[in-house]
């Protein structure tokens, strides 16, 4: 008999809980799906981009969020060494209350970024075509530039 290494395990058991309805507040059910995969850790590079974009994508699914954008990186820089300490103390304390508090509160401080970055935000003039409505298709210039690190987790 073969046992599955630790990090497939794991994985398996998040994977159950994503789909579990037995925590019908889904809201508690992200605070522990970020923390779990967080702590599996699977990948060697990316592992907070992906968790960030697991957690957007369940917000949605879920319809705790309207559209795929959530600026939750710049939230928890605000919370400077807060994010790290909060999942240190869940692993050392098993306080699963004080982790979704902090969860919560900088998900709604990443969605009041939002807001306030939608509200303000204008395309650039080089996406759209001379009466704005449309995407000017053969205008090289038009190609969108990337993204900066700060703004990996703006999904669209």
């Amino acid at each position: 008999m073969t046992f599955p290494s630790a990090v497939d395990f794991v994985s398996h058991c998040v994977l159950r809980y994503l789909f579990c309805k037995h925590c019908p507040v889904c809201s508690y059910r992200a605070a522990l799906i970020h923390y779990q995969f967080e702590t599996i850790h699977p990948f060697i590079d990316a592992n907070g981009r992906v968790g960030r974009l697991i957690n957007t994508l369940f917000l949605l699914e879920n319809q705790l969020l309207p559209k795929p954008i959530l600026l939750w990186s710049a939230a928890l820089g605000q919370a400077g060494g807060g994010y790290a300490a909060e999942l240190q103390r869940l692993h050392e304390t098993g306080n699963y209350l004080a982790w979704i508090r902090f969860y919560l509160d900088s998900i709604v401080e990443a969605v009041e970024r939002s807001i306030r970055f939608l509200e303000t935000w204008t395309p650039p003039a080089t996406l759209t075509s001379p009466d704005e409505s449309t995407p000017t298709p053969s205008d090289t210039s038009s190609a969108p530039t990337p993204l900066s690190d700060k703004e990996d987790d703006l999904t669209f």
